[in-house]
């Protein structure tokens, strides 16, 4: 493989990581809306609707939201 074709091949790469992450971060604004208890078990009720395969990037983010919100109303960082 020569120079220029291990270039392209290195930005489609990088333009699909910069196009993940941005999704991503759209999904967290988007599921940061859920807040209530109520809303945070309807959610969970949908997802258990779906596989894992299809639902697991939403149930981490819901996980990394619970425990940053707990951390910080318990004044301790996560993981603690």
């Amino acid at each position: 493989m020569n120079l220029a074709a291990k270039h392209l091949v290195w930005r489609a790469s990088h333009a699909a990581r910069v196009a993940n992450r941005e999704r991503r971060r759209a999904l967290q604004r988007d599921m940061a809306a859920y807040t209530s208890d109520a809303d945070l078990a309807d959610i969970e009720a949908v997802l258990d609707r779906y596989p894992d395969s299809l639902t697991h990037e939403m149930r981490e983010i819901l996980a990394i939201q619970h425990l940053t919100k707990h951390s910080v109303t318990d004044g301790r960082p996560p993981f603690w």
